[in-house]
């Protein structure tokens, strides 16, 4: 044999003690130990050592943490939150099916459910979510599904959530909400009696702004149904990805704590300054189901949305005069971040509630602020001058 394949064939020492950290398996593929092993894994639900595109065990450790998390029996990993999102509204569906679909929701999920998935033979019916009658009627007529945010993006709407997943479980409908806005330390999903939960991993739950990721947290039946459409369709989590949010999803209580009190700070500065004319905060007492969120919510999360009076030139001052706060989309990392909704991460919606674009259209004046872990008195003073150079 050639040195060059004792090489290749050497096996790794193994370690006399146990890694704190959970290892990388950085790789596509596993060496079987046999052909009936070999087999009964090609012919096995979500084997985590076959061949990384089924199942990998980096990958398994990061979805048990997620699904210990939410309170579920399992979750599955995915590369971002919107292949989360497309893989399980397509696997608990079939063409020709209705479903409800909330207008308040991002506006990829928004073009995707209005445009794509009517394109593939579905029927995709939009509700208002805080009108629980509408939903109702809609699902007296037959859908199949019923998707929601918990907490909208980006106008921060609460809608009664618990009342969404009633109606879809009297109806035999899914209940599949999107918790990315309301975190573990924001919101225990396990109360709402959602069927799926789904994340976008490259918000808060990895928290670093350094990697893309998507969840789903579900029951085993649902995850099997899920799991086979996301290896059909090549949506398999990277190895080296899973492991970087799982190092994140380890400190996540501590950062949404402070993003949770830095942005309730923020949020009362923003609302007694004199050039804001509207701040929502689930927090705030002007927050139009603040009720709700003080009985639902265990924060108010680090998102922040207000609006400012004056001309239009206003939104280019405001997103580029801060010093610490930056100028980007995304939300839910340990950097402060500002945008402008209707022109950025909500440009793809076209019409205000119109069934042609899905979701309702951002204000024009409607800024979206993502707080991170900077100090929240440095954060203040940021904005204080950013909101002096307004005209």
């Amino acid at each position: 044999m050639k040195s060059s394949s004792r090489l290749l064939l050497t096996k790794p020492v193994a370690a006399e003690n146990v890694p704190v950290v959970q290892p990388i398996y950085q790789t596509t593929l596993f060496r079987m130990p046999s052909y009936d092993a070999a087999v009964g894994a090609e012919h096995a639900t979500r084997p985590s050592s076959y061949y990384t595109r089924w199942g990998n065990p980096t990958v398994s450790f990061l979805e048990k943490q997620l699904a210990s998390l939410a309170e579920t029996e399992t979750a599955i990993g995915f590369p971002s939150g919107m292949s989360a999102i497309t893989t399980v509204l397509l696997a608990l569906n079939d063409p020709g099916d209705t479903l409800a679909v909330s207008t308040r929701i991002y506006g990829d999920s928004a073009r995707f459910c209005a445009e794509e998935m009517r394109r593939f033979g579905y029927e995709v019916r939009f509700f208002v979510p805080e009108d629980t009658e509408q939903l109702e009627e809609l699902l007296r007529r037959g859908c199949r599904s019923v998707y929601f945010e918990t907490l909208s993006n980006p106008e921060l709407i609460l809608p009664d959530c618990k009342q969404i997943c009633r109606l879809a479980s009297r109806y035999g409908a899914t209940s599949i909400c999107d918790a990315t806005f309301t975190p573990p330390g924001v919101l225990e999903t396990s109360t709402l009696g959602a069927d799926v939960v789904v994340h976008s991993l490259t918000k808060y739950l990895s928290g670093h702004f350094a990697v893309h990721g998507g969840a789903a947290m579900c029951s085993d039946a649902l995850a099997e149904k899920i799991w086979r459409k996301q290896t059909l369709y090549g949506s398999c989590m990277d190895p080296h990805a899973a492991w970087l949010v799982s190092e994140g999803l380890k400190t996540i209580h501590v950062r949404v704590a402070q993003q949770n009190a830095s942005a309730a700070r923020i949020a009362e500065f923003l609302e007694m300054h004199p050039r804001v004319t509207s701040v929502r905060y689930p927090r705030l007492r002007s927050h139009p189901q603040h009720d709700r969120a003080r009985e639902l919510l265990d924060g108010g999360g680090g998102v922040i949305s207000f609006s400012v009076a004056g001309p239009a030139s206003n939104i280019a001052r405001l997103l580029e005069a801060p010093q610490l706060i930056g100028l980007s989309v995304s939300l839910g990392g340990i950097y402060s971040v500002i945008e402008h909704a209707q022109s950025m991460s909500h440009s793809m919606v076209q019409e205000a509630g119109g069934e042609a674009s899905g979701g309702s259209r951002p204000a024009d004046d409607l800024f979206r602020l993502s707080v991170g872990l900077e100090d929240v008195d440095d954060l203040i003073a940021d904005l204080a001058q950013a909101l002096a150079k307004l005209s």
